[in-house]
């Protein structure tokens, strides 16, 4: 589970468990990094259509090349596009991705709600199962009650 950042973090984890060049080389290399279910709250997906989505008025001025964006890439996507796309969780959406609770606030202003909508149409069209919940009047950081979703998705996924 991951919120922002953390979002991504947690998609990009959720979707790439079975790719063999991300995998690495330390920690246990007995394991895979797969995980069993995971649960996003307004992160980042696609980030080659994350600048288009964005309002001007962005307070993370993705176009600036000197801004968080760009820092995580090292340039803009644009002048990144390959290394956009890997480091995308949309990109590495298949059938073999655990099950997705996407959650995202209608009036994020800062990650634009279709980041979320884009991947769970992907995660859809790959029959992973998925629901994502656009929670109504939220902005980027979500209310409380969106932690008792994200709990039944959690007890439903894992059992405990």
């Amino acid at each position: 589970m991951g919120a922002s950042a953390g979002g991504h973090l947690a998609a990009l984890l959720g979707t790439t468990g079975d790719t063999d060049k991300l995998e690495g080389n330390e920690g246990n290399l007995n394991q895979k990094s797969s995980v069993q279910a995971v649960c996003d709250w307004s992160g980042p997906t696609d980030l080659l259509t994350l600048i288009p989505q964005c309002a001007p008025d962005n307070p993370l001025h993705p176009k600036d090349p000197n801004g968080v964006l760009a820092k995580f890439l090292g340039g803009l996507p644009e002048t990144k596009p390959a290394l956009a796309k890997e480091a995308s969780p949309i990109t590495y959406v298949s059938a073999k991705c655990p099950p997705f609770l996407i959650m995202h606030g209608s009036i994020d202003d800062l990650v634009p709600v279709a980041q979320s909508q884009e991947f769970y149409k992907a995660l859809q069209a790959d029959h992973v199962d998925s629901q994502l919940i656009t929670l109504e009047g939220a902005k980027h950081a979500l209310p409380r009650e969106a932690l008792v979703p994200m709990l039944e998705f959690f007890e439903k996924n894992l059992g405990h």
